[in-house]
Protein backbone atom coordinates (compact mmCIF):
# COMPACT_ATOMS: atom_id res chain seq x y z
CA UNK A 1 0.00 0.00 0.00
CA UNK A 2 1.37 3.38 -0.99
CA UNK A 3 1.31 6.42 1.26
CA UNK A 4 -1.67 8.74 1.33
CA UNK A 5 0.41 11.41 -0.38
CA UNK A 6 1.31 9.07 -3.25
CA UNK A 7 -2.31 7.94 -3.56
CA UNK A 8 -3.58 11.52 -3.66
CA UNK A 9 -1.11 12.21 -6.47
CA UNK A 10 -2.78 9.70 -8.77
CA UNK A 11 -4.60 11.29 -11.71
CA UNK A 12 -6.49 9.79 -14.61
CA UNK A 13 -7.61 12.19 -17.33
CA UNK A 14 -9.94 9.65 -18.93
CA UNK A 15 -11.91 9.19 -15.73
CA UNK A 16 -11.84 12.90 -14.96
CA UNK A 17 -13.08 13.79 -18.44
CA UNK A 18 -15.82 11.16 -18.32
CA UNK A 19 -16.97 12.51 -14.96
CA UNK A 20 -17.08 16.00 -16.47
CA UNK A 21 -19.24 14.73 -19.35
CA UNK A 22 -21.71 13.46 -16.75
CA UNK A 23 -21.64 16.53 -14.47
CA UNK A 24 -20.97 20.20 -15.10
CA UNK A 25 -17.89 20.57 -12.90
CA UNK A 26 -14.95 22.82 -13.55
CA UNK A 27 -11.70 20.94 -13.98
CA UNK A 28 -10.33 22.13 -10.58
CA UNK A 29 -13.53 21.03 -8.81
CA UNK A 30 -13.48 17.64 -10.57
CA UNK A 31 -9.81 17.21 -9.65
CA UNK A 32 -10.64 17.92 -6.00
CA UNK A 33 -13.43 15.33 -6.08
CA UNK A 34 -11.04 12.82 -7.66
CA UNK A 35 -8.45 13.44 -4.91
CA UNK A 36 -11.09 13.06 -2.20
CA UNK A 37 -12.30 9.83 -3.79
CA UNK A 38 -8.70 8.57 -3.79
CA UNK A 39 -8.50 9.58 -0.13
CA UNK A 40 -11.70 7.59 0.61
CA UNK A 41 -10.33 4.52 -1.20
CA UNK A 42 -6.97 4.82 0.62
CA UNK A 43 -8.82 5.09 3.92
CA UNK A 44 -10.65 1.85 3.18
CA UNK A 45 -7.35 0.12 2.39
CA UNK A 46 -5.85 1.55 5.60
CA UNK A 47 -8.77 0.16 7.59
CA UNK A 48 -8.10 -3.31 6.22
CA UNK A 49 -4.40 -2.99 7.11
CA UNK A 50 -5.25 -1.74 10.61
CA UNK A 51 -7.60 -4.68 11.09
CA UNK A 52 -4.84 -7.11 10.03
CA UNK A 53 -2.49 -5.44 12.51
CA UNK A 54 -5.03 -6.00 15.30
CA UNK A 55 -5.79 -2.35 15.96
CA UNK A 56 -8.71 -1.94 18.36
CA UNK A 57 -11.65 0.49 18.34
CA UNK A 58 -11.86 0.81 14.59
CA UNK A 59 -14.97 0.59 12.42
CA UNK A 60 -15.94 -2.80 10.98
CA UNK A 61 -16.65 -1.04 7.66
CA UNK A 62 -16.65 2.48 6.30
CA UNK A 63 -19.97 3.71 4.97
CA UNK A 64 -20.33 6.53 2.46
CA UNK A 65 -22.35 9.16 4.31
CA UNK A 66 -25.23 10.62 2.29
CA UNK A 67 -23.44 13.97 2.15
CA UNK A 68 -20.50 12.29 0.41
CA UNK A 69 -22.58 11.21 -2.58
CA UNK A 70 -20.34 13.20 -4.95
CA UNK A 71 -17.41 10.94 -4.01
CA UNK A 72 -19.58 7.91 -4.63
CA UNK A 73 -20.52 9.25 -8.07
CA UNK A 74 -16.86 9.76 -8.97
CA UNK A 75 -16.07 6.27 -7.67
CA UNK A 76 -18.80 4.85 -9.94
CA UNK A 77 -17.21 6.62 -12.91
CA UNK A 78 -13.77 5.30 -11.95
CA UNK A 79 -15.05 1.72 -11.61
CA UNK A 80 -16.43 1.84 -15.16
CA UNK A 81 -12.84 2.26 -16.35
CA UNK A 82 -12.20 -1.27 -15.15
CA UNK A 83 -8.59 -1.68 -16.24
CA UNK A 84 -7.56 1.68 -14.79
CA UNK A 85 -9.46 1.04 -11.56
CA UNK A 86 -7.91 -2.41 -11.12
CA UNK A 87 -4.41 -0.99 -11.81
CA UNK A 88 -4.98 1.84 -9.30
CA UNK A 89 -6.18 -0.55 -6.61
CA UNK A 90 -3.31 -2.97 -7.17
CA UNK A 91 -0.55 -0.37 -7.39
CA UNK A 92 -1.75 2.17 -4.81
CA UNK A 93 -3.84 0.20 -2.33
CA UNK A 94 -2.41 -3.29 -2.57
CA UNK A 95 -5.70 -5.02 -3.36
CA UNK A 96 -8.98 -4.48 -5.20
CA UNK A 97 -11.60 -2.49 -3.32
CA UNK A 98 -15.10 -3.60 -4.20
CA UNK A 99 -17.97 -1.16 -4.22
CA UNK A 100 -20.76 -2.60 -2.10
CA UNK A 101 -23.87 -0.46 -2.34
CA UNK A 102 -26.57 -0.92 0.23
CA UNK A 103 -29.09 -3.67 -0.35
CA UNK A 104 -32.49 -4.65 1.04
CA UNK A 105 -31.91 -5.51 4.66
CA UNK A 106 -28.82 -3.27 4.90
CA UNK A 107 -28.44 -2.03 8.44
CA UNK A 108 -27.00 1.45 8.71
CA UNK A 109 -24.25 1.83 11.28
CA UNK A 110 -25.32 2.23 14.88
CA UNK A 111 -24.57 5.49 16.65
CA UNK A 112 -21.49 3.88 18.19
CA UNK A 113 -20.31 2.62 14.77
CA UNK A 114 -20.91 6.05 13.22
CA UNK A 115 -18.79 7.63 15.96
CA UNK A 116 -16.05 5.05 15.37
CA UNK A 117 -16.05 6.00 11.69
CA UNK A 118 -15.80 9.72 12.46
CA UNK A 119 -12.97 9.11 14.92
CA UNK A 120 -11.17 6.86 12.44
CA UNK A 121 -11.43 9.46 9.66
CA UNK A 122 -10.13 12.14 12.01
CA UNK A 123 -7.26 9.93 13.22
CA UNK A 124 -6.18 8.76 9.77
CA UNK A 125 -6.81 11.71 7.44
CA UNK A 126 -7.47 14.64 9.77
CA UNK A 127 -10.26 16.86 10.89
CA UNK A 128 -10.02 19.00 7.73
CA UNK A 129 -11.20 15.99 5.75
CA UNK A 130 -13.90 15.26 8.29
CA UNK A 131 -15.20 18.83 7.98
CA UNK A 132 -15.03 18.71 4.18
CA UNK A 133 -16.87 15.38 3.88
CA UNK A 134 -19.47 15.87 6.62
CA UNK A 135 -20.10 19.63 6.67
CA UNK A 136 -19.02 21.21 3.39
CA UNK A 137 -19.88 18.52 0.83
CA UNK A 138 -23.44 17.89 2.06
CA UNK A 139 -24.19 21.54 1.27
CA UNK A 140 -21.92 22.10 -1.72
CA UNK A 141 -22.81 18.79 -3.41
CA UNK A 142 -26.20 17.83 -2.04
CA UNK A 143 -28.38 15.46 -4.06
CA UNK A 144 -30.32 18.48 -5.36
CA UNK A 145 -27.14 20.25 -6.45
CA UNK A 146 -25.82 17.11 -8.17
CA UNK A 147 -29.11 16.71 -10.01
CA UNK A 148 -28.78 20.27 -11.32
CA UNK A 149 -25.14 19.65 -12.32
CA UNK A 150 -25.98 16.42 -14.13
CA UNK A 151 -25.72 16.80 -17.88
CA UNK A 152 -28.51 15.40 -20.05
CA UNK A 153 -27.85 11.98 -21.49
CA UNK A 154 -26.64 12.13 -25.07
CA UNK A 155 -28.34 9.58 -27.28
CA UNK A 156 -27.13 8.40 -30.64
CA UNK A 157 -23.46 8.26 -29.73
CA UNK A 158 -21.70 5.08 -30.80
CA UNK A 159 -20.38 2.77 -28.12
CA UNK A 160 -16.66 2.61 -27.61
CA UNK A 161 -15.13 -0.63 -28.75
CA UNK A 162 -13.41 -2.71 -26.11
CA UNK A 163 -10.06 -4.00 -27.23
Amino acid sequence: MLSLKETLGYTNDQVLNKFRTLYEFSRPDAEEIARETNRWLWLNARLKADRKEGRQNIPRVLVVHEGMVVLDEYWHTFILHTRDYREFCDSHLGFFIHHSPSFPGFQPPSQEEAEEQLNYICDRVGDETLIKWYEEYPVRYSADVLTKLQRPKQFGRPCEAIT
